[in-house]
């Protein structure tokens, strides 16, 4: 468990947040994989306005999905 600790956090804490413990990390990753999944699930729901012509509400929602899951 200290090898996979030493990966995710390492000792000599050069990252963006360096105060965050690893639980708030995992907490942070949960959360953006969830809300961009969910953005991306909600993007489905417009599939039908690709076949009309309409594909600007499909492209944003998926953009935004994919963006948000990738950040976490």
């Amino acid at each position: 468990m200290d090898a996979i600790k030493n990966i995710i956090t390492p000792e000599d804490n050069d990252s963006c947040f360096p105060t965050l413990s690893l639980k708030e990390r995992l907490m942070g990753f949960a959360v953006c994989f969830a809300v961009g999944s969910l953005l991306q699930v909600l993007s489905m729901g417009s599939f039908i306005g690709i076949i009309v012509g309409n594909t600007a509400k499909f492209a944003v929602l998926y953009t935004f999905g994919n963006i948000i899951s990738l950040t976490g």
